[in-house]
């Protein structure tokens, strides 16, 4: 018995690491953080948490 292919993937909106996969019935993309200290940081710079070391 074969396993159907996974057509979902969770993607960092900040890197593009694969952060994981999942089952959907189409080609679907998620975006998330991967919690890599970069990411984080980027995330922090744009919804404001922080102001000070942003680009």
């Amino acid at each position: 018995m074969s396993v159907p292919p996974l057509l979902g993937v969770i993607l960092c909106k900040f890197c593009g690491y694969e952060i994981d996969t999942v089952d959907t019935e189409k080609v679907t993309t998620y975006y998330s953080d991967c919690k890599r200290d970069t990411c984080l940081l980027n995330r922090n710079c744009r919804i404001g948490v922080i102001n000070t070391n942003c680009n």
